[in-house]
C-alpha cells in the first residue's frame, strides 16, 4: 500500500497505450490472469449475464427504477432473494435497532443523539 499511488500511475501510464482487447490477448499469451473491467453497458449486454438471467429492475428510494445485476451465485435447493435495490444510508436502521436488536424508542433516541447511529 505505500506505494499505491506510484504504481497505479506506471500502471496506468503503461495501459493507456493498449486496447483492451490487445492487452487483454497479451497478459494471456504471459500466462497472467486477467479480465476486463467492463462499462454497465457492457455488463448488461454480456451474454453471459443475459443467459444466468440476473438482471433485474428495482425501485430505489432516490434514483428511480434502476436496473442492476442480482449475484451468479446459485445454491441448489435455495430461492434467490427477490430484487432489491441497494439501500441508501440509514434506510433501515430503525428495522434493525427495533426488530431485530431489539431496543426501544428510547434506546434508539439516546443512540441517534449521540450521533452513534
Amino acid at each position: 500500500m505505500r506505494h499505491r499511488r506510484e504504481l497505479a500511475e506506471t500502471f496506468g501510464a503503461l495501459t493507456a497505450t493498449w486496447q483492451s482487447a490487445e492487452l487483454l490477448a497479451a497478459l494471456e499469451q504471459a500466462g497472467i490472469p486477467s479480465g476486463p473491467i467492463n462499462t454497465y453497458p457492457e455488463v448488461f449486454a454480456d451474454p453471459q449475464v443475459r443467459e444466468r438471467g440476473i438482471v433485474f429492475e428495482a425501485e430505489h428510494v432516490q434514483a428511480g427504477k434502476v436496473r442492476f445485476c442480482a449475484s451468479p451465485i446459485r445454491f441448489t435447493g435455495l430461492e434467490p432473494r427477490g430484487p432489491m435495490a441497494p439501500p441508501v444510508l440509514g434506510q433501515h436502521t430503525e428495522e434493525v435497532l427495533a426488530g431485530e436488536l431489539g431496543l426501544s424508542g428510547e434506546e434508539i433516541a439516546r443512540l441517534r443523539a449521540d450521533k452513534v447511529v
